[in-house]
């Protein structure tokens, strides 16, 4: 591929290694297809479970620029057939898009996204669980870390992360998901007041997902 208009080009990919006689992932790169460069090499398994998400890796690739550059994977066979290899989502560019996107603090209307990104701009699109992307709610400019609003409570949510690394040079990362579910209980405490008279004092509980957090008394 000719890179010369893309100095700072980097490779983006997933991958995801699982078993015990994983083998090794190597990412090699040449400029002439005769002499190659390894700029990334894995050995061994390195998810846990075959569930486990895909690792995202990012690559630099400013010192192999060439009208000519040539990228491959090589994936080495290890000691037994117990070792599955995959790898997915390949881009070249120098707008990579979003990594880590972690959805934490949630609240009774709100949840706030982190993320990392080398991207100046970003815009954040988000909706009920399988949305078209134009026809949700949009957080612009979306500055890490941001707070999505006006959510309900036990309902799925798509979001998708737009960033901008200039004209014409966006890129989309989603639809990442999460449900937010908020769940409000009655706890109630009895007090004698008198032999006659009896107060019930309600505490409103809100939960959301399993994080139990008690209003206090007033």
């Amino acid at each position: 591929m000719d890179l010369t208009g893309t100095p700072n080009a980097q490779l983006k990919f997933a991958y995801h290694m699982f078993g015990a006689t994983m083998g090794s992932l190597k990412v090699q790169v040449s400029t002439n297809n005769t002499n190659w460069t390894t700029i990334f090499s894995r050995s061994g398994q390195q998810q846990s479970a075959s569930s486990d998400p895909y690792t995202i890796q990012t690559l630099s690739l400013a010192n192999h620029i060439s009208a000519t550059t040539y990228i491959r994977f090589r994936g080495q066979l290890g000691s037994s057939f117990t070792g599955d290899m995959a790898i997915d989502d390949i881009y070249v560019g120098d707008c990579p898009g979003p990594d880590n996107v972690s959805v934490v603090n949630l609240t009774g209307n709100s949840a706030t996204i982190s993320w990392t990104s080398g991207a100046p701009n970003h815009i954040i699109e988000y909706g009920l669980t399988g949305f078209g992307q134009g026809t949700g709610m949009v957080l612009a400019p979306a500055t890490r870390p941001a707070t999505l609003t006006g959510l309900m409570g036990s309902t799925s949510y798509d979001f998708y992360i737009k960033d901008s690394c200039g004209v014409g040079n966006v890129t989309v990362a989603g639809p990442f998901h999460f449900h937010h579910s908020s769940i409000y209980f009655f706890l109630y405490h009895i007090t004698r007041i008198s032999r006659t008279v009896m107060a019930i004092i309600i505490l409103l509980v809100p939960t959301i997902h399993g994080n139990t957090v008690r209003l206090p008394l007033v």
